[in-house]
């Protein structure tokens, strides 16, 4: 009898072993979802300011188009060439490429229209985001 008293007083070491390692997976768990929603959060920051900065850069396009049709429709203009070297906007570069078309390229009824496209990149070259306007002229 006092056999049996003496086992059911405590917990084996084999029990404990295997609490810790349920713990440890449940831990494991719970630290993999937290970095996994710091690195949501970093790219979607990333994102937004792609965004932004791209924004920012086709409302001045479109300003030109209607300050200065001239330099805008002349794709050779130094306009287009400034734009198109890489701008340093805090973490990120951006830069546009532009392409021209024209006659039946474009559409039956407009005859010139220029296709711009931001391109936002990490200093390092890692590309965010590639945003496209379309402009007609009429």
């Amino acid at each position: 009898m006092t056999n049996k008293n003496n086992r059911s007083n405590g917990q084996s070491l084999i029990e404990v072993v295997f609490s810790i390692g349920i713990i440890m997976v449940v831990l494991s768990g719970v630290v993999f979802l937290i970095i996994s929603t710091l690195g949501a959060k970093t790219k979607s920051y990333d994102r937004k300011k792609a965004v932004e900065i791209s924004q920012n850069v086709i409302e001045g396009m479109v300003q030109t188009k209607m300050s200065d049709g001239t330099s805008f429709w002349n794709i050779g203009s130094a306009y287009w060439v400034a734009l198109g070297q890489n701008h340093v906007d805090g973490d990120y570069n951006y830069n546009v490429t532009v392409t021209q078309y024209s006659g039946n390229g474009c559409s039956a009824v407009v005859l010139e229209c220029i296709n711009a496209r931001v391109n936002v990149a990490w200093k390092n070259g890692e590309v965010i985001e590639n945003f496209n306007r379309f402009f007609t002229k009429k």
